[in-house]
């Protein structure tokens, strides 16, 4: 979901809204929580809307890009971004749209994980601080971008994981603030910057959970302690005095569904909200795993037969197994280490896709 004001925009896999048509993309009134008559035209794939965010357009992440939708109508607005590999993250500053994700190259243009448009013309923009690796999120600050991800160089600087770009220079900022593992997603609440990943360390400063504040006033780390800690893969966002955190589609071992873990910014005063969520997300665990998998369908589709595919990041297919059972055992023994992509598709059509890490 994204907010808009006094609007936020919603989008998933589904058709109807409280009964009413609406084609993967929806848009409520947060005043009266009524649904607006917003309503995309646009001819989606099977593959899930699964990621909106808006600036002057409403822009759409699917099938590994972006379309770009009028805020106001839904109608397209014929402006496309179709990298070579796949887009997580996207910002507007100044006019300027910022993708990041993990690609070589955007409409046929080299341009290696970050690019930039202009909103007006929608052309690519020379700009290119080359990070050697992907990029998961942006944020933005005080004119600067924010930026975390699998890189260790950005910006011609050696920076691990973590750095803030200056949207006038191909040359990161001063601004050091390393993390010693990747970081996979960041949000900005005022001047304190909440960052989630795979890190112990944070800007110098030990954290033990996956969770760390970062104040970017002292550019320092912030001294607010997440009172639990996290195994798996998570959203965060946050607004007011609150952080959130979402649990992604999949499970672990001893964790049905997802969950939301919502914190006041004092360790203190930690909100004790968790509570297990419904889903009909389908499961694939443990993530990250070593030689194999198992798949569990949801609920409402138990005894369905299908197949799941397993991509590289560069969209290349890389193992393909059909299944008829409500769990089964997939094997990734063939696989390196790293990150894949994986659709699984069900005899009825029915599609789900999601990530998952060999180690």
């Amino acid at each position: 979901l994204n907010v808009d004001n006094n609007q936020i925009f919603i989008c998933g896999q589904f058709t109807t809204v409280n009964g009413i048509s609406r084609n993967k993309v929806a848009k409520i009134n947060l005043d009266n929580g009524q649904l607006e008559s917003f309503n995309s035209s646009v001819n989606f794939p099977s593959w899930p809307v699964d990621r909106i965010e808006s600036g002057t357009y409403l822009y759409v992440f699917y099938d590994r890009g972006i379309t770009v939708l009028d805020k106001n109508s839904g109608t397209a607005i014929g402006w496309r971004i179709n990298p070579s590999g796949y887009i997580f993250t996207a910002k507007e500053l100044n006019n300027k749209l910022y993708v990041g994700g993990f690609f070589s190259g955007i409409d046929n243009q080299a341009v290696s994980h970050l690019a930039a448009f202009d909103v007006n013309t929608r052309q690519k923009l020379n700009w290119n601080v080359q990070p050697n690796d992907q990029v998961n999120d942006i944020e933005v600050y005080n004119g600067k971008l924010l930026v975390a991800g699998e890189f260790f160089n950005i910006g011609l600087r050696p920076r691990n994981y973590f750095a803030e770009l200056d949207p006038n220079s191909e040359i990161a900022t001063n601004m050091v603030a390393n993390a010693d593992a990747p970081i996979s997603d960041i949000a900005l609440n005022n001047n304190l910057l909440y960052l989630f990943g795979g890190f112990s360390i944070f800007a110098d400063t030990r954290f033990t959970t996956n969770l760390a504040p970062f104040d970017l006033v002292n550019k320092q780390a912030g001294t607010w302690r997440s009172p639990i800690g996290f195994n798996g893969s998570y959203n965060i966002s946050s607004a007011r005095n609150v952080v959130a955190v979402t649990k992604r589609t999949w499970q672990d071992w001893n964790q049905q569904g997802r969950y939301l873990q919502v914190f006041r910014n004092d360790p203190d005063l930690a909100l004790n909200t968790k509570s297990d969520i419904v889903t009909n997300d389908i499961a694939l665990f443990p993530n990250p795993a070593k030689d194999k998998v198992a798949l569990q369908l949801p609920a409402d589709k138990v005894g369905s037969a299908g197949t799941i595919n397993l991509y590289s990041m560069n969209g290349a297919l890389m193992q393909s197994n059909t299944f008829n059972a409500t769990e089964t055992e997939i094997s990734l023994a063939e696989l390196k280490a790293g990150l894949y992509l994986y659709k699984v598709i069900l005899d009825n059509g029915t599609q789900y896709s999601g990530k998952v890490v060999k180690e």
